[in-house]
């Protein structure tokens, strides 16, 4: 069974490895999925798009052929959107060492098989029409569980600031896993930027920054020019501490905000 976390907000997603997993993405839209391994082989299944005749919805079986893999060091790059499986395609796909970018023309579903990791992983993808962009990192929990456990054995408020500092300090904990993606929106008149996120057994680490947009960057001509920050602000289940390095904005001015969460295996 696949569990999801969201991060505040709109922010990305984090799913725990397993041998099978779901992903939802949206149709017509780019969507990216990391993984902690090196893919070394894949295999898709055909496509199952969804028709809708006679106002009941059909299953069409479409074959569509995998891109091979691109050369070490080289990422999938959103300017390249010609379809290398075929002018009717239901899908694009453009692989990296350890990740997968998806650009489906249709709603439906398949499966891909990817090698690499100590046992196959199955991806089923399902295209939604009722999503948004989408980026997914697989954490391989198991692995940081046996290393991190140590770290996270004193009292919990204890651990909170400890994490905090070592945000603060650019260090990563023992036992922990720095997972490098990139994420920005803004959301009213903020903008956020994903700087680091760091894993351990129990607990998750970020690292954003919040930048007070200036008049021209929003829709809203009204929006103030400055702007005070609190944890309220972002309070959603999951979250343990929220903290600024200043808490106060005025136009354009940035600040880092530290985020302290549960892992997805704590929200199970």
């Amino acid at each position: 069974m696949i569990v999801s976390s969201f991060y505040i907000l709109s922010f990305a997603k984090d799913i725990p490895l397993k041998d099978v997993v779901t992903i939802y993405i949206p149709n017509k839209t780019y969507s990216v999925i990391e993984f902690p391994f090196k893919i070394t082989d894949k295999k898709g299944s055909s496509f199952y798009s969804v028709v809708i005749k006679n106002k009941k919805k059909i299953s069409l079986k479409e074959e569509i052929s995998i891109p091979k893999l691109l050369k070490p060091g080289t990422k999938p790059s959103k300017k390249n959107k010609k379809n290398k499986s075929g002018a009717n395609a239901p899908v694009i796909f453009d692989f990296g060492p350890n990740s997968m970018q998806i650009f489906p023309k249709k709603l439906g579903h398949m499966d891909i098989v990817l090698w690499g990791h100590r046992y196959p992983i199955i991806v089923r993808i399902v295209v939604d029409d009722k999503l948004g962009e989408q980026h997914y990192t697989f954490i391989d929990y198991d692995s940081i569980k046996k290393e991190a456990t140590e770290y996270e054995s004193e009292p919990h408020e204890k651990i909170l600031g400890k994490l905090t500092i070592a945000l603060y300090n650019n260090k990563t904990p023992k036992g922990y896993k720095n997972v490098d993606y990139y994420s920005k929106f803004t959301e009213g008149n903020l903008e956020y930027i994903l700087i680091q996120s760091m894993f351990g057994s129990q607990y998750i680490a970020e690292e954003w920054r919040i930048r007070l947009l200036k008049k021209d960057e929003v829709e809203d001509t009204d929006s103030p020019i400055e702007q005070r920050l609190y944890a309220g602000m972002f309070d959603l289940n999951g979250i343990y501490s929220i903290s600024f390095e200043n808490d106060f904005l005025k136009m354009d001015e940035a600040t880092r905000m530290f985020i302290i969460r549960k892992t997805i295996e704590e929200n199970k």
